[in-house]
């Protein structure tokens, strides 16, 4: 930190001091420099920039007279002037498994507003500053799930939340991490501590619901977006989710009336129109699961998944030449798919053409032997119905 120099003018300094691979950056909040170089020269720097910043305070360096009486030492300078020191922490990373540029993005998106994170490439490092006393244990936990030391991350992880106060920035960070493990119950209870703290986002809070549909709990995640939905009735994805929490204990009206809800605000909500069309599939209800999938397949025309379940409708509803084009389309984007494949045998089993049905069936079975659904299709040609379509 500098107290009393102006950070801008001791840049000059700084940068005469470090080695051709270090680098120094100004900071105005705090006030202060950042300096990432070896360790040799960061004391060398520190102790001339001290020295300097020093000097100012006590009026030894020459300064040009500016038209204006000096603030006699009994007086306190004027309240603009006044700037809090806050300590910048700084610590330095090396990773051992991946590229210091694959680490850079993730903990940009960690450190506070005040922080700044710089790279240096000979020495395969990342130095990180910050204000945010939580920051270094985030940075460093992230560090460690890169390297799949996951025990350790989580240990940082705890460390940073301790610290963190009602800062939900660390919170959110510890939450994202248990989410890639999965971890869910853990998830619920680190979002029931940033609730104690006052540090729970709408997405934490979102997360836990979502925790405890991972679960098998629908009526804690029911509860959970509830009491979202109490605080803002137009959360889109908390509807959403509602509506699975409800669909998972069974109760598909609820579940639907949810989703109309969301649709309601949101119409071209993608997860959304996801749901509803799975609970209507599900429910065989598959003229307005269709509808759902032209809807889904206007914003993402090419998803084999959305058109293999289109097909599957279509083929229900004894569409037959729009279920051809939605598996010609999946085999377009997906040659090898022993299930589109064999579900064209089906059409056109159904069709009463056996023969290409056959042909289909084979064909799956030559991508993927022993595929049950070719397996059955043939069987049933055959007039040997087990029972599977």
């Amino acid at each position: 930190p500098i107290r009393n120099a102006n950070p801008d003018e001791l840049l000059s300094v700084a940068e005469l001091l470090v080695s051709p691979q270090g680098k120094v950056v100004a900071l105005k909040t705090p006030r202060g420099l950042m300096v990432m170089d070896y360790p040799d020269r960061i004391r060398l720097v520190k102790e001339r920039v001290e020295m300097l910043d020093l000097a100012s305070a006590t009026g030894s360096q020459p300064s040009k007279p500016s038209g204006k009486p000096a603030i006699q030492p009994t007086e306190a300078p004027p309240a603009s002037t006044v700037r809090p020191q806050v300590e910048l922490d700084v610590r330095v990373f090396r990773p051992q498994y991946v590229n210091v540029e694959t680490l850079l993005p993730a903990i940009e998106s960690l450190i506070s507003d005040d922080g700044r994170v710089a790279v240096l490439e000979k020495e395969d490092q990342i130095v990180a500053a910050d204000t945010d006393n939580a920051s270094p244990y985030t940075l460093r936990a992230s560090a460690h799930a890169a390297m799949n030391n996951q025990a350790a991350a989580r240990a940082d992880h705890d460390r940073a939340t301790l610290l963190a106060g009602s800062n939900s920035r660390a919170w959110q960070a510890y939450v994202a991490f248990l989410l890639g493990q999965p971890d869910y119950p853990a998830v619920v209870g680190v979002v029931d501590r940033a609730i104690s703290a006052g540090a729970a986002t709408d997405y934490m809070r979102l997360m836990q619901g979502y925790a405890h549909i991972q679960t098998g709990d629908a009526d804690k995640a029911i509860m959970a977006f509830t009491a979202m939905l109490d605080e803002n009735p137009g959360h889109v994805n908390a509807l959403v989710y509602r509506g699975v929490a409800h669909y998972q204990k069974g109760d598909l009206q609820a579940a639907l009336n949810d989703y109309d809800q969301a649709l309601m605000l949101e119409p071209s909500d993608f997860n959304a129109l996801s749901q509803r069309s799975v609970a209507y599939h599900n429910n065989m209800q598959f003229g307005e699961a269709i509808d759902d999938y032209a809807r889904l397949l206007a914003q993402e025309p090419d998803n084999p998944g959305i058109l293999m379940k289109q097909g599957i409708a279509q083929t229900m509803t004894d569409q037959y030449d729009a279920a051809l084009g939605s598996f010609d389309r999946v085999l377009a984007l997906q040659p090898d798919s022993a299930e589109a494949t064999a579900r064209r045998g089906d059409v056109f089993r159904r069709m009463g053409d056996g023969d290409q049905a056959r042909a289909a069936y084979e064909a799956a079975l030559d991508i993927q032997p022993q595929y049950s659904l070719a397996v059955n299709g043939l069987l049933i040609l055959t007039g040997d119905d087990i029972g599977g379509q």
